[in-house]
């Protein structure tokens, strides 16, 4: 199956992926997404943050469309992709560095496409993860984190950080969304609850990452998801 010809579908899910120097990931990565569901149209997105090594060949290879970030930062590559190029109902967003599990989309994007939640999560923490996927220091980051949104927002979440999550395209729009790094993840939670909107988490599969070390900086990016989450509540 072609990951995308306009002139025969219409994608129902968009899987938006943005990628800095995933080379040894990306290729398998797309191409999961392209052999484990044949009867439903699929569009696959590479947002790529300007990459020294062969991410964009390898991308393409596999099949993908593939776009150059305009901007900087992982928040800002979700958010161009959807303004520059998704048509489709829902998104899917990914990290290209192979932690997340592409076979596992259709538990992530079902309740979205039945009209059950307007955003649902891939819950690590709810799900199978790894030895080593995720350092201390993150994972207690991540619990402060929940804490913050249920004592601000009165709702109970597990995994406010995931990378693996759908949400309907109008949605995501009409969000607003400014978040430039990985406050991204954050920054939609707090905003679809403040929003009412509905949010569902559904267990995942976490592994170790496959490619380069991450970017991730615990302490600076963990102040600007602080940050962020503070922001929502006072605003809301």
């Amino acid at each position: 199956m072609r990951l995308r010809d306009e002139a025969e579908v219409h994608p129902e899910i968009s899987v938006v992926i943005p990628a800095l120097n995933e080379e040894t990931t990306i290729f398998e990565l797309v191409r999961n997404f392209a052999e484990i569901r044949k009867d439903l149209p699929i569009d696959v997105l590479v947002i790529d943050g300007h990459s020294t090594d062969k991410t964009v060949e390898m991308a393409r290879k596999a099949g993908a469309k593939v776009i150059m970030q305009r901007s900087l930062g992982k928040g800002m590559a979700m958010i161009e992709a959807v303004e520059r190029t998704v048509d489709a109902g829902v998104c899917l967003f990914i990290d290209g560095d192979g932690t997340y599990l592409p076979c596992e989309f259709e538990r992530i994007t079902k309740p979205v496409l039945g009209g059950e939640a307007d955003m649902v999560v891939g819950s690590r923490i709810n799900g199978q993860m790894e030895k080593g996927a995720i350092l201390p220091v993150n994972r207690i980051g991540n619990m402060f984190c929940n804490l913050v949104v249920r004592i601000f927002f009165r709702k109970r979440v597990t995994d406010v950080l995931s990378g693996y999550r759908a949400i309907k395209t109008e949605v995501f729009r009409e969000l607003g969304l400014k978040s430039r790094h990985f406050e991204i993840e954050a920054e939609m939670t707090a905003r679809v609850l403040s929003k009412g909107l509905t949010i569902a988490e559904v267990p995942i599969t976490y592994r170790r990452r496959r490619g380069k070390l991450t970017k991730l900086r615990p302490f600076r990016d963990g102040l600007l998801i602080l940050r962020a989450l503070i922001r929502e509540a006072l605003d809301k």
